[in-house]
Order: structure tokens, then C-alpha cells, then sequence
């Protein structure tokens, strides 16, 4: 449990008093030297109030009149979470105080205000624990008893770590740390790994589901929450899977690695056999004695130590997921470059601002504007059709216009050879089924690519498309 000091900034010496007292009893408070320049007091704030159980509020005449405190104190009455008033400022008189503080029973002496929250310590301590469950012999069966856990109102968490192999299964833990508030590091495996393996369509599937949960997480996360996502990757095979949160493993499981598959010998010799282990979920009963944590924590310095940082790579993992495992069958298929309706381009829009450049802040969490030119090339493929073949899109309800409801979209990385030269591109699929004006035949493929000197319409082009993401009847 933690405390919030609710406090004017002209009271510091008051805030240090009652700081100390609480530090010396041993309870956890946030601390606003912690706070991080640049972000919005505001937001910061929220979050400190979310992660505390009780508020101590310093009385004086400052805060009473603050909006800032009064704001504070608003939050952790509408949450229902405890608040013990200290009047610091003996000279104030408590019955002229405002009406939101008279009903208050204040506290004349900062060692009182903290007795009382010790109180409210030892009453939420039983709520607070990480409560053990049994173990299960399935992965995806301890993810419900994992995410209660997270989930407990009374422990909010600070720090995570997890050893994954592609992140695909674990990602709704990681929405739910990163909504929490938590800093999370997670260690996956490379995709070099699994250009060792001799069996094709076990790669291909797996390197999809690594890039599905890359492009998932560049999407679907907000700027602030990636801040707070520090992924590395291990190079070397790893049976241990786990997460531990703040002082407690949360889960544990393993895998067997054998030099005989059933589906055939690698010439590694190692194999990785599969969920076929027990995870273990919750914290020892015993303080002071978690062996199994121990272990992980062990393996975790190791592997964190080892591994090579996202930032660092992040290119050429990018590149071995996109032809790698981007899709399980490569489509290459000849068009012909013909008109579009000239708006995405603005060619024919008023005052020549194309929807492409209103669509550019959230195409551009994939696509390179640097690199690419904001127009699309349409290229007709008739006879035959291309339709998005995934369940979901790629940006879901974007409102990119006053004048036109939500659209979702898809995007598809793709080469397009023309003139000798083979070219990176995207297909850009505005879904149907959103989409209201301006809507192509099914045998128009949108292309976003580099600004390619000389290309007309009636020119022959070749694409090589994403077999996952598209279907081509």
C-alpha cells in the first residue's frame, strides 16, 4: 500500500515532516521528486493518485484554497479510498474552514496522521497480497489466473519483466500492465532463432505471429505507454517462460528441448517440444524463501544482460519479419497502372490537400513519409480481385474528416517492380465495409510507394503481396 501526500507546493517543509515520519514507519508514499520533466503535471499527478491506497492531506492555509488539492482530495473521495486530514497550520480556525473540510476528524499531529495510516495499512494488508493459485498444465489456462491477479485494486504494479518467445499469447498482460501504469521490460526470442529450424511451415508460423505482435504493439500502444515497453531480444534457445512483478513471481513455466523431434531431427540439436509443462502461478508462502524466484531471477540477468535492445536492431528485425514471417505464401502478380479518383493525392480535391495527408499522422506510425509519397498508385489486377483476408485491420475507426464517418483500414507491406527497379510499398485497403465515397473495384490494388520518375498509366507492373494479409481470387 502506498500513501499520496496531498500538499501545496508553498508547504514543502511541511510535506518533508510528515515524509520522514512515514519513512521511518516503514510505508511506501509516492514521491513527486520522481515525476518526469517534460510530461503533463496533470497526467503524472492522476497516476500518483492511482497507485496509492490513502491520501494524507497537509492542512494549511495554502491548500485549502488550492484547486490542485481540493482536486486531489476529490479523486480519492470519488474512489473510495481513505484520506486522514492533518492540520499542520494550528492558527487556522476549523470551523471557518470550507464545507468540504469540516466534516473532516483532523488529525493535530503529523505522528497521529501517520498512527492513523498505519491502521489503514494493516486493514488492507490481507487485500494487498498477491493470493497463490494452483498449477495448471497449460500456458493459455494460467493467463485468466495471471490477469486476476494484475488486476487486484489493492497492488498496483510498478515493474514487470517477462521471458516470452513471440509475445503473441501474453499481450493482453501487457496491455494490462502498461494501462496500469507499470514499466515493463520483456525479453523475446530473435527471429534468427528460427532460421535455424529446418521445418518451413513451423518458421513461417511463428514469424507470424512475431510480426503480428510487433505491428500490434505499434499501433495499438499510445506513445507514452511505449515509453514504458523496453523490448530486448535473446539469441540463444530458452526453455524458461515467466513474469514477475515488482517482489513477486507471477508465473512460471518451461518447455523441453530434445535433440529427436517428432517431426523430424534438427540439426541443432534441440527442438522445442511445445507447452507441455506445468506453470506455476502466485508468490511463496513462505517470506524470504522463493527458490523459483530466485531462478528467474537469475536467468533474467543473464538473458536481459545478453540480449540485444529493439533500438538497436530494430531494422533488421523488421526485415526478417517482413519476408520472413510476413506472410506463408508470397503473391506476385502482374498489373497494369491505371486513374484513380485523384484523392488521396489531392489531385482533385479542393485546394489539393489529398486524404492521404489527412490520414498522414496515423498512416505514419508504419509507413515513412520521409521515404514515401503521400499518393497512391492504382494498379488494376482484373480478372482477378484482392480482398483483406485478416480479421481485423490495421488501424481500427480512424477519424481522419469532418465530413466522413470513422474508417477503418489495412496495410500490407509489398514490392512493386516496374521499370528494372523493385521497390518497397504498402497496399493501402480502406475496409469496405467503412468506407463511403470514392470506392474502388475489387480489382484495384492502392499502392503507396517512392515517388518513381517517368511511371504512367498503361505501364505493366509486378507486385509481390502479402498471402496473410490479402487473398487473391
Amino acid at each position: 500500500m502506498a500513501v499520496f501526500i496531498s500538499h501545496s507546493s508553498e508547504d514543502r517543509r511541511w510535506h518533508d515532516t510528515v515524509a520522514r515520519l512515514l519513512d521511518v514507519a516503514g510505508i511506501k508514499r509516492w514521491n513527486p521528486a520522481e515525476m518526469i520533466p517534460g510530461l503533463r503535471l496533470d497526467q503524472q499527478l492522476k497516476q500518483g493518485i492511482d497507485v496509492c491506497d490513502a491520501c494524507l492531506f497537509v492542512g494549511t492555509a495554502h491548500s485549502i484554497r488550492s484547486q490542485w488539492c481540493l482536486a486531489e482530495l476529490g479523486a480519492f473521495w470519488g474512489a473510495g479510498k481513505e484520506v486522514v486530514p492533518w492540520l499542520a497550520d494550528t492558527s487556522i480556525n476549523i470551523r471557518k474552514l470550507p464545507p468540504q473540510f469540516q466534516h473532516l476528524v483532523w488529525a493535530d499531529d503529523p505522528k497521529k496522521a501517520v498512527a492513523a495510516l498505519r491502521d489503514a495499512v494493516s486493514r488492507s494488508a490481507t487485500a494487498g497480497e498477491l493470493i497463490p493459485v494452483e498449477a495448471t498444465r497449460q500456458d493459455m489456462a494460467a493467463l485468466p489466473a495471471v490477469t486476476a491477479i494484475l488486476n487486484n485494486p489493492h497492488v498496483l504494479p510498478r515493474h514487470a519483466r517477462l521471458i516470452q518467445f513471440s509475445g503473441d499469447k501474453i499481450r493482453p498482460v501487457i496491455e494490462l500492465l502498461l494501462k496500469r501504469g507499470a514499466r515493463v521490460d520483456l525479453l523475446l526470442a530473435h527471429p534468427m532463432q528460427l532460421l535455424r529450424n529446418p521445418h518451413v511451415d513451423f518458421r513461417i508460423f511463428q514469424m507470424g505471429k512475431m510480426a503480428t505482435f510487433h505491428r500490434t504493439v505499434d499501433a495499438d500502444f499510445s506513445r507514452e505507454e511505449k515509453d514504458r515497453l523496453c523490448i530486448r531480444y535473446y539469441l540463444e534457445p530458452a526453455s524458461l517462460r515467466g513474469l514477475a512483478v515488482d517482489d513477486a513471481l507471477c508465473c512460471l513455466g518451461w518447455y523441453t528441448h530434445r535433440g529427436d523431434s517428432d517431426q523430424g531431427d534438427s540439426d541443432e540439436g534441440y527442438w522445442l517440444r511445445g507447452h507441455d509443462n506445468a506453470s506455476i502461478i502466485g508468490r511463496s508462502p513462505r517470506p524470504g524463501h522463493d527458490p523459483l524466484r530466485d531462478m528467474f531471477d537469475r536467468a533474467w540477468s543473464r538473458m536481459w544482460e545478453a540480449a540485444v535492445p529493439r533500438s538497436e536492431d530494430d531494422r533488421n528485425i523488421t526485415n526478417l519479419l517482413r519476408y520472413q514471417g510476413g506472410s506463408s505464401e508470397r503473391v506476385v502478380i502482374e498489373g497494369v497502372v491505371v486513374s484513380g479518383h485523384g484523392v488521396a493525392s489531392g489531385a482533385s480535391s479542393p485546394g489539393g490537400v489529398g486524404t492521404l495527408h489527412q490520414q498522414k499522422d496515423a498512416l505514419g506510425r508504419f509507413i515513412d513519409w520521409a521515404e514515401f509519397w503521400p499518393g497512391t498508385i492504382n494498379v488494376c489486377i482484373a480478372p482477378r480481385v484482392c480482398a483483406w483476408r485478416r480479421k481485423t485491420p490495421t488501424i481500427r475507426n480512424l477519424k481522419w474528416s469532418a465530413e466522413q464517418p470513422a474508417e477503418d483500414f489495412g496495410l500490407s507491406r509489398c514490392r512493386i517492380d516496374v521499370m528494372g527497379l523493385n521497390r518497397p510499398a504498402w497496399v493501402y485497403f480502406p475496409l469496405p465495409g467503412t468506407k463511403t465515397q470514392h470506392i474502388h473495384e475489387a480489382s484495384i490494388v492502392e499502392i503507396v510507394a517512392p515517388r518513381i520518375e517517368g511511371l504512367r498509366k498503361g505501364q505493366v507492373v509486378s507486385l509481390t503481396l502479402n498471402g496473410v494479409d490479402l487473398a487473391i481470387d
